[in-house]
């Protein structure tokens, strides 16, 4: 069973690389495939963009990841806005 977790880090680089490789890792936990981890790493990556501003900004990121029945969600909350970012994964074979 995959847990939810919460990561904090600065929006500026290379932590801002760092929050989108942890989301591409939390997918592939989860069961996703490397695509499903690509997808949804290039996904936080711009809405951090979009949330924060340019690569320099100086802010922090809160990232939220949460297993769903239909695949993740990943909250990214940054300088008093949110986002949620959603992957649905495929049904795992039994």
């Amino acid at each position: 069973m995959s847990v939810a977790f919460t990561i904090s880090l600065p929006a500026e680089s290379p932590f801002r690389e760092l929050a989108s490789d942890v989301a591409g890792k939390y997918v592939e936990l989860v069961g996703g495939s490397a695509a499903d981890a690509e997808a949804l790493a290039s996904s936080v990556a711009g809405e951090i963009e979009t949330l924060a501003g340019g690569p320099g900004a100086a802010v922090d990121v809160r990232l939220v990841f949460e297993p769903t029945a239909t695949g993740v969600d990943v909250t990214v909350q940054c300088d008093g806005r949110t986002a949620v970012v959603t992957r649905p994964l495929p049904a795992r074979k039994s």
